[in-house]
């Protein structure tokens, strides 16, 4: 059976966290862990058996024990193909922590902000109720 070259690739991704709305659920407001893109990385590379693996089947990668799903697939200048899968390996480094504790920060001023919001409406509430307040049998009149 014939066999061509490939280069399986994924990517690295950066764990970042916001605080704010979730993009799908507007009043999903909180803490969100997000990740953003570093590189692409090598995840095998080697000979496949005969035809190429086309755009969106699955490669079980054995040494890693992983099924991943070919995204795209190219031709290289050594004769064999590049595929491009949809793994993603997410990564910590010291800009996660920080985004975490930014995050916390702003979730603290949010709170306060709100609860400081809420208490001078129920002030405005209990005076308005003050100015108004009639017995209960003046309303019979």
């Amino acid at each position: 059976m014939l066999k061509h070259k490939a280069v399986v690739t994924g990517e690295i991704h950066l764990k970042r966290y916001r605080f704010g709305s979730n993009y799908s659920y507007i009043f999903n407001i909180g803490i969100h862990e997000d990740s953003e893109y570093k590189e692409s990385n090598v995840l095998w590379s080697g000979e496949l058996d005969n035809p190429p693996v086309e755009e969106g089947e699955k490669l079980y990668i054995m040494e890693l024990d992983k099924t991943v799903i070919v995204k795209s697939k190219e031709k290289s200048t050594s004769g064999g193909y590049l595929y491009k899968t949809d793994f993603i390996e997410v990564i910590e480094d010291d800009e996660t922590e920080k985004t975490l504790e930014k995050a916390k920060e702003d979730q603290r001023e949010y709170v306060e902000k709100h609860n400081k919001k809420a208490e001078e409406d129920n002030q405005e509430e209990v005076k308005a109720d003050k100015e108004n307040n009639k017995k209960w049998y003046q309303f019979w009149k």
